[in-house]
């Protein structure tokens, strides 16, 4: 009879101590795999989900499209690149702080004020500039004889006026794309920088010039 609950005491301890090693096994499972899913839920987030993230993306979208109002190429190739370089740093953005929202939100602004697109009334024209009316006269030689240049002049013998602009321009190429540039046609041109007068009269606008503006009459 003793054996008997000898033996049952060893199999109820048994029992006990293999409940016991099932808890702790259990627990310490759940455990590591709390600690192994931790990471991978922090790190799920994607950039698109980030609301300031899209912003950024909306802005440069935005200023990508005000680019077409440049007319200094140059200028503009500059600008196309800095906002590639800026759109690279905002697709690799993760959970980015405060502080580098703010440093990328003022890259984008000094990029739009640069193309007049963050100032109230930059399509309105400039008051510092000269205009006037001109007649386009056709292509013109340089001092090498090479036809550079497109001429207008004034069409009164008074106070005359002759300009020689690059065809390399874009607002030369505009024209001639758009099939406006015709032979003793009026054209209103506005200007403010001159990259060489000559004997009063003459003015010369080189291909960079971006203050300078045509428009049919």
């Amino acid at each position: 009879m003793q054996k008997k609950k000898k033996k049952k005491t060893l199999v109820i301890i048994s029992i006990l101590l293999g409940a016991v090693a099932l808890i702790g096994g259990s627990f310490w499972l759940g455990k590591m795999s709390a600690k192994s899913q931790s990471p991978t839920s922090q790190n799920s987030q994607s950039p698109s989900d980030n609301s300031e993230i899209q912003v950024l993306k909306t802005q440069l979208k935005e200023v990508k499209n005000q680019l077409n109002n440049l007319t200094d190429e140059p200028q503009k190739n500059q600008l196309e690149d800095k906002i590639t370089a800026l759109e690279n740093k905002v697709k690799n953005l993760i959970n980015p702080d405060k502080s580098t929202i703010q440093q990328l939100e003022q890259e984008i602004k000094e990029i739009k004020e640069k193309i007049g697109g963050d100032k109230p009334g930059h399509n309105l024209p400039p008051t510092d500039k000269t205009e006037i009316k001109l007649k386009y006269m056709g292509s013109a030689m340089d001092e090498n004889g090479a036809y550079n240049y497109h001429s207008f002049n004034t069409y009164t013998n008074t106070n005359p006026k002759i300009f020689f602009i690059s065809k390399n321009h874009p607002q030369i190429k505009r024209l001639l794309q758009e099939g406006e540039l015709q032979r003793k046609r009026f054209f209103i041109i506005r200007y403010g920088k001159v990259d060489e007068i000559e004997l009063d009269f003459t003015f010369t606008f080189n291909e960079n010039n971006s203050e300078l503006e045509i428009r049919e009459v």
